[in-house]
């Protein structure tokens, strides 16, 4: 299922979208920096910190949404199409990796099987 359903918003709706979602935010989470705040940050080219061990095409995402300049930002329909690749790529990782994960403990059950439960010819559980 797509995550956008045929969202159709140019890059000045983001504008409106974010100032929303700020509002939202903010009457749940009084404390946090208010958007002027924010605003001042990122006219300094201040971005919020990436975390160690994101994967780059994440981080590409980042980057390219960051941009002061509204004509190098992606629109919102662009932005999900974006999620949506990577997430199926996430998902497509993971499987391979727990298919893997199977392959190698049914291959350590059978030669536990097949060698009478002998670790190293020397110990037996």
């Amino acid at each position: 299922m797509p995550l956008h359903n045929n969202i159709h918003m140019g890059k000045e709706d983001i504008r409106q979208l974010i100032r929303e979602i700020t509002n939202l935010y903010e009457s749940n989470h009084p404390n946090i920096i208010k958007p002027f705040g924010i605003l001042r940050k990122i006219l300094k080219d201040k971005r919020q910190e990436i975390v160690d061990g994101t994967p780059s095409a994440y981080v590409n995402l980042f980057v390219k949404c960051w941009s002061l300049d509204p004509n190098e930002r992606p629109t919102l329909n662009i932005i999900f199409d974006e999620l949506e690749k990577l997430s199926a790529e996430n998902i497509e990782c993971i499987t391979n990796r727990v298919d893997m994960c199977q392959k190698h403990v049914s291959s350590l059950s059978d030669n536990l099987s097949t060698n009478g439960n002998e670790i190293s010819g020397e110990h037996k559980f």
